[in-house]
């Protein structure tokens, strides 16, 4: 009698760890092999190059390929997150590095042919911090209803938006900042060429972020680099439309910073550790929080770009993430704690401060936009 449960106990630990997909894997770079996610027939692929590091010359450049590697890379942990201020109490940004351009793989896809559909998630942070590896992000819950998830690092803060001059003579492109925004172009890209590996379809790949992840998202939807990528767009918060600066403008306050550090010329910048030049960004005003419209990944800046229609003709869907730091100031509401006045107040909490916010907000639109958002069930 006691053979049969060794007899199971042995099959199980003989089955494949992921029926039908084949490991290790292959995609750009060379072969990955993955760990069982906690959630059941999920397998996770943590830290997959998706390009070069952008270290020493390609610091501030465009996503270079990724370099290949030998052998097989076991993609059981995360990368470090992208260059910001450490959060020892947050595990996934405990480590940072400017070496932080891979991304992560939850797949449910029980052959590298079952075309699944794919979910790349972008994080929030403002602009400044975030990283795949906090533990809020891990996708093995969206993996087993049935999709494969992607996330990905993108350069944050003076590292991921910083605009000069010199760099914009540099490039082939003639701009320069909206490097974040150029990496999350490059994991895209990225799942595009490899996701099917994988399991997943390409042709069905929707993106989707929350607050500073939902800003990225509306530059994307908005960028013409995104045609084609993807089809479906998800933008959850902080989805606003207001002033951008211009490549001009963002290279004036990238010379001033630079005059600040005594390091005016780009070659003395790219000589700097990442610590110090981290350290000097946090002494000054200069806006290197997000995108900019340089001619290239942005024509246009977004409000224009959305109300002529010429963003990206995918849907699009996109909400308000409840709580989340007064997005909607609310009418008639005491002002937020903290909020320095300025007539930003808590969300609304019901039908009557939603409608009248609605209505001062939009217009002479707002009855057309509350026939379809009525705020009522």
């Amino acid at each position: 009698m006691r053979i049969v449960p060794v007899l199971c106990i042995a099959a199980i630990a003989a089955w494949p760890a992921f029926a039908g997909l084949q490991e290790p894997v292959k995609v750009e770079g060379g072969l990955v092999s993955g760990t069982p996610a906690w959630a059941w027939n999920v397998r996770e692929f943590r830290g997959i190059p998706f390009a070069a590091p952008p270290v020493g010359s390609l610091r501030w450049r465009p996503p270079q390929p990724v370099a290949p590697w030998n052998g097989v890379r076991v993609a059981d942990r995360y990368s470090p997150a992208c260059m910001q201020r450490p959060q020892p109490a947050n595990p996934g940004l405990q480590n940072v590095s400017e070496d932080c351009l891979y991304l992560n793989v939850w797949t449910p896809a029980a052959s590298a042919n079952a075309q699944v559909p794919v979910l790349v998630w972008i994080y929030g942070g403002g602009g400044t911090s975030g990283s795949t590896g906090e533990p809020i992000y891990d996708g093995s819950a969206l993996a087993k209803k049935g999709v494969v998830v992607v996330s990905a690092n993108y350069r944050v803060n003076v590292f991921g938006w910083f605009a000069h001059p010199e760099l914009t003579n540099e490039s082939t492109h003639h701009t320069s900042g909206n490097y974040g925004a150029l990496d999350q172009l490059a994991a895209i890209e990225w799942v595009k060429r490899n996701i099917a590996q994988f399991g997943g379809d390409p042709n069905r790949v929707t993106i989707f972020g929350e607050s500073g992840g939902s800003r990225s998202v509306n530059w994307l939807a908005a960028s013409p680099l995104l045609k084609g990528l993807v089809r479906g767009v998800i933008a959850e918060s902080h989805t606003v439309f207001g002033r951008m600066l211009t490549l001009t403008q963002a290279e004036t306050m990238g010379a001033e910073f630079a005059k600040s550090t005594g390091k005016p010329t780009l070659a003395a910048l790219r000589g700097m550790s990442a610590q110090e030049l981290y350290e000097a960004s946090t002494r000054t005003s200069a806006a290197t929080n997000g995108a900019i419209v340089d001619g290239w990944f942005l024509p246009q800046d977004i409000y224009t770009i959305y109300s002529q229609g010429h963003q990206n003709d995918v849907p699009l869907i996109t909400g308000v993430t409840n709580d989340e730091g007064g997005n909607i100031a609310g009418v008639g509401a005491p002002a937020a704690a903290g909020g320095g006045g300025g007539g930003r107040g808590a969300a609304p909490n019901n039908l009557a401060t939603y409608t009248a916010w609605v209505r001062q907000t939009f217009g002479a639109k707002a009855d057309e936009l509350l026939k379809h958002y009525s705020g009522q069930d």
